[in-house]
């Protein structure tokens, strides 16, 4: 599985973050999964109030070249959010947050990952844009039950 970051980005890319606290919508990343498809990625930081933590949400929506959003067959956008949230020691650390920011792009993108509380996270599935994808290949009616029965 590889990915690569579009170039040059197309103007005005924005992603809406599904952040526990409610969304946000910031600047988007275009990237090319090795499949075809198109992924705006978006990234979110924040401090955790009274804890002296950080919170790191990061989404990724299924779009086409430009960064249009694509719609599954119950016109839906195909899209997955994940987030983690630092201990105080490692928010002050520059390198420890740039390593769990790429780690959640990473699990976002379905790509391997380094940080071994991630790696071992059971939502990291569910976060893969790639699982994404091929669920909503099975989105919409089904027509021919008999054939299933």
């Amino acid at each position: 599985m590889t990915y690569t970051v579009v170039s040059p980005q197309p103007a005005g890319l924005q992603a809406t973050i599904p952040a526990p606290t409610g969304p946000y919508t910031v600047p988007g990343t275009l990237v090319e999964l090795d499949t075809g498809e198109y992924v705006v990625l978006g990234l979110h930081g924040r401090q955790m109030q009274n804890l002296g933590c950080l919170r790191i949400d990061g989404s990724a929506i299924v779009t086409d070249a430009t960064g249009v959003p694509v719609k599954d067959h119950n016109d839906h956008t195909t899209s997955t959010g994940y987030g983690c949230t630092l201990a105080p020691v490692d928010a002050t650390n520059p390198a420890t947050v740039k390593a769990w920011r790429q780690n959640v792009l990473l699990a976002l993108l379905g790509e391997p990952l380094t940080i071994a509380t991630i790696q071992d996270d059971p939502n990291v599935p569910g976060a893969s844009i790639r699982n994404a994808i091929a669920a909503a290949a099975h989105a919409g009616p089904v027509t021919d039950l008999g054939a299933i029965l």
